[in-house]
């Protein structure tokens, strides 16, 4: 880990932070998010995690290592029903999403994910979106709002509708790859809408924070984060209902890209998700 006073320049500058324009940090005894989850109840809503979900906040004083705070019970993952209805207007959800070429022929359709403070412009646009195109391969994006600083709850909603309708289109499972935030998304999606698990044949995370980090926490608490940031810390409510019960179903094949010299997932084993015949979590030095 680089020294604090360079290590926060750093990551505030990945995260797209600047002092003069970063907001507050977030207040940990804050009510509850109108975007957060509530109980579940007979018209299936999502799970409450804890007052200060919706935000993320770290808690404690230490910048690097909070102590874990009091789990609140997190529901179980629902086994029936295809989960919650979305709360994002349908023409909000169809503006974020961009496809190409015919998704009922060639290999699997592929949906594309950016990172936190990203979009897909800066991470696809240059890179994958021409190789796809040169090997006519179909493909999707999807636009995380406010550049992947929106609470994830949320964000999660619109990689929601974009899998059910790549499926739809396609008539077939989807390959899912995501940076980052975007490597771990889709798992949110695929715990509390259960329909998306059977839309999905792979699903890769480059650098994915499926176990959080501990690289948000100098930057929340020294030029503050938007909540999707704040929601990737390691101990946060966020990670731990994310992660309870169960991190993979089976009828998904996953794939994380990791490195030991990453500097935002921090340390680089939290990419990892648990070994199973359907994971395959490779790094390199």
């Amino acid at each position: 880990m680089l020294a604090l006073a360079s290590g926060v320049a750093l990551l505030a500058g990945t995260f797209g932070l600047a002092p003069s324009a970063a907001a507050a940090p977030a207040n940990p005894t804050a009510p509850v998010s109108p975007a957060a989850p509530v109980n579940p109840n007979a018209s299936g809503s999502l799970p409450s995690i804890t007052q200060s979900t919706a935000d993320g906040s770290a808690q404690g004083s230490s910048l690097f290592a909070p102590p874990p705070p009091a789990r609140p019970n997190v529901a179980p993952v629902p086994q029936s029903g295809n989960g919650p209805a979305l709360t994002v207007p349908e023409q909000d959800l169809s503006a974020a999403m961009k496809c190409n070429g015919d998704l009922t022929k060639g290999p699997d359709p592929l949906l594309l994910i950016h990172g936190t403070t990203s979009t897909v412009e800066a991470t696809f646009s240059w890179s994958w979106l021409p190789s796809l195109d040169m090997e006519k391969r179909p493909w999707c994006t999807v636009e995380l709002p406010k550049s992947g600083v929106e609470d994830i709850q949320i964000s999660a909603e619109y990689v929601t509708h974009a899998i059910r309708e790549m499926h739809k289109r396609a008539g077939r499972k989807i390959d899912i790859v995501g940076h980052s935030q975007g490597g771990m998304i889709g798992r949110w999606s695929t715990k509390w809408w259960l329909d998306t698990r059977g839309m999905i044949d792979d699903l890769v995370g480059i650098a994915p924070s499926n176990q959080g980090t501990a690289a948000v926490y100098p930057v929340c608490a020294t030029v503050g984060c938007g909540a999707g940031t704040a929601q990737q810390g390691q101990d946060t409510n966020f990670i731990h209902a994310l992660n309870e019960d169960t991190m993979t179903f089976p009828d998904i094949d996953y794939t994380t890209i990791n490195s030991t010299f990453d500097e935002l997932v921090v340390p680089y084993t939290n990419g990892f998700l648990p070994p199973g015949p359907n994971v395959f979590d490779w790094c390199r030095g």
